[in-house]
């Protein structure tokens, strides 16, 4: 017969194991949803240049009319993945969508290769994650290194002079560090005081402070990574 604390030490490690097991899952739909929305987008483009280029050349009314219905489904299924990834991630990561947004999220989870493998990053590598282009050629050609990734989609960075930016990108990360690291190990943990601090050093710097509609402002913001 198990003693209680053996007991107790192999329901821990069951929940554990269901529980991470639940979340590779998880991860899995996410990780397959963001790359199904990066392609979409790439295919959007790609198809309103040719629809274009096709009525320059005065095709036929019929062939025109067929090709912007398949646009059309082809934005109406970029409009379902997006709402599915708002649904996901404020379900799995509460405090790192509260900060960064659901498609930041998505996609800083998409890069990183999962919930597990963004919460154990340095929020040095978060800060430029994804800008792996910039990164290869610092170190090969010596440029300047980057100061910022997927993390600019942001509307903290993007809509601040250039020379405010690396320093708000690393108080971002900073913060999107502690919030995935507390989603991952604490779940269910909501920390409304993540949100205070990230607002009480803006307020510092004497920039603007962090709302749900400035957060969502980049919710179409198309990226390729």
């Amino acid at each position: 017969m198990k003693k209680p604390d053996q007991k107790l030490r192999d329901t821990s490690i069951k929940l554990v194991k269901e529980r991470l097991a639940s979340m590779r899952e998880d991860d899995e739909q996410l990780i397959e949803a963001v790359r199904t929305l990066e392609f979409l987008d790439e295919a959007i483009n790609v198809f309103s240049l040719h629809i274009q280029d096709f009525n320059l050349s005065k095709g036929p009314e019929d062939v025109g009319k067929q090709l912007n219905l398949s646009l059309d489904e082809l934005k109406n299924s970029r409009v379902k993945i997006v709402e599915f990834l708002n649904h996901e991630t404020g379900r799995l990561v509460p405090n790192l969508t509260q900060l960064a947004g659901p498609l930041i999220a998505a996609r800083l989870i998409f890069a990183a290769g999962g919930i597990c493998n963004l919460a154990k990053m340095p929020s040095s590598r978060i800060q430029v994650l994804g800008a792996k282009k910039s990164l290869f050629k610092h170190l090969k050609k010596a440029t300047p290194p980057p100061k910022y990734g997927i993390i600019f989609q942001h509307p903290l960075i993007n809509t601040v002079p250039i020379n405010k930016r690396g320093k708000i990108a690393r108080i971002l990360a900073g913060k999107l560090a502690i919030a995935v690291r507390v989603d991952y190990y604490s779940k269910g943990t909501k920390r409304e005081d993540l949100l205070a601090e990230l607002n009480r050093q803006l307020v510092r710097l004497g920039e603007k402070v962090l709302t749900d509609d400035t957060r969502d402002r980049p919710k179409d913001f198309e990226f390729s990574l």
